[in-house]
């Protein structure tokens, strides 16, 4: 039998992409999810329906940090009308 090999991983990795994903201006919808406190269906529906505002950027979908905390707080935003 083979052995298998240990994946050498470099200290700080984890907490410096999380870091870095904190402090971008984009949320991710796990990210919505958790901060709502609702499940990853639920929050992909309320984006999908355009209940929150969001971009597609490939295959996620990108919700400025701001529209977030306006949720959070209970203060109106301004969900974007197509043409």
């Amino acid at each position: 039998m083979e052995k298998h090999r240990k994946i050498k991983r470099r200290p700080g990795r984890i907490d410096a992409v999380r870091a870095k994903r904190a402090a971008s201006q984009m949320a991710t919808v796990d990210d919505l999810a958790a901060v709502l406190g609702i499940g990853r269906n639920a929050a992909y529906g309320l984006v999908q329906t355009k209940a929150v505002p969001a971009l597609r950027y490939g295959r996620r979908y990108l919700i400025p940090r701001a529209v977030i905390a306006k949720i959070v707080n209970g203060e109106p935003f301004a969900t974007p009308r197509p043409a």
